[in-house]
């Protein structure tokens, strides 16, 4: 597995809980190539459009959905509903455990970000930031 930095896309709604501490465990129906202690950069999408928090990779677990939502209800921050919903077909999940959440001091927006990286585009799942890489130097420059 890589220890890369990844950018993930959220809704200003789990923004905001992960932020809090209420959501320590993100979810997916992909598994991202990461390991243990990677970066997790995350851009809160639109209206707010933009990369405001980062926070880093403790555990990954690919598992059925049920084990899923069995092992990790409490911390998802999203309904029985709407888990279902978002897993409808699916036999795995992914859970990205995640801890030492940090707000950066100045949140990049995305017309920030396109300034930096041309034709930027969100990501739909998750993006690898390369270490060379202009954004994620931008990026660490926002660590407090």
């Amino acid at each position: 597995m890589d220890k890369a930095d990844i950018l993930i896309s959220v809704q200003k709604r789990y923004f905001e809980s992960i932020v809090s501490g209420k959501k320590s465990v993100e979810l997916r129906r992909r598994a991202p190539k990461i390991s243990h202690g990677s970066r997790i950069w995350l851009y809160c999408k639109s209206p707010i459009a933009t990369v405001a928090a980062v926070c880093k990779l403790q555990r990954i677990e690919t598992l059925p959905i049920e084990e899923i939502w069995e092992r990790h209800w409490h911390s998802l921050a999203i309904s029985k509903p709407e888990f279902d919903e978002y897993l409808c077909g699916r036999e795995s999940a992914t859970a990205l455990v995640i801890q030492d959440v940090e707000l950066l001091r100045n949140p990049l927006h995305l017309d920030a970000i396109r300034s930096i990286k041309i034709n930027f585009q969100p990501p739909q799942f998750f993006m690898h930031l390369r270490d060379d890489c202009a954004l994620t130097d931008r990026l660490k420059l926002e660590l407090a």
